[in-house]
């Protein structure tokens, strides 16, 4: 199963850095983090590009948060999406778990 991480962000150069740690800090990585600039006025794609998290930065005009969403799950290849805001934080085991039930519940739908 792969798992990606989708991070839409809009001006958010104060929180993505410790947003991103927090996907960097998981047990079991996604496998594919992206982070959806949505036009941001700010150092945003700045701060995704280098963070030494492996991942896809998407840029976009401003268009909200439902296409920045939609833009990010498209540019990936995961069979399970995580979606993180950009001043959220995850918790280090939060992949790992789900990530299990879904393999050993495979009726489960999140």
């Amino acid at each position: 199963m792969k798992v990606q991480a989708v991070v839409p962000a809009w001006n958010a150069a104060d929180t993505l850095a410790e947003t991103l740690d927090s996907i960097a800090a998981q047990t079991v990585l996604p496998d594919e983090v992206i982070v959806v600039d949505d036009g941001s006025t700010d150092a945003t794609a700045e701060i995704a590009t280098s963070h030494p998290l492996d991942l896809k930065l998407v840029r976009t005009e401003n268009h909200g948060l439902p296409s920045a969403l939609n833009t990010g799950i498209a540019a990936g290849e995961g069979d399970a999406i995580a979606i993180l805001d950009a001043d959220d934080l995850w918790m280090p085991e939060k992949t790992a778990l789900q990530k299990q039930v879904l393999l050993e519940q495979p009726e489960v739908d999140i």
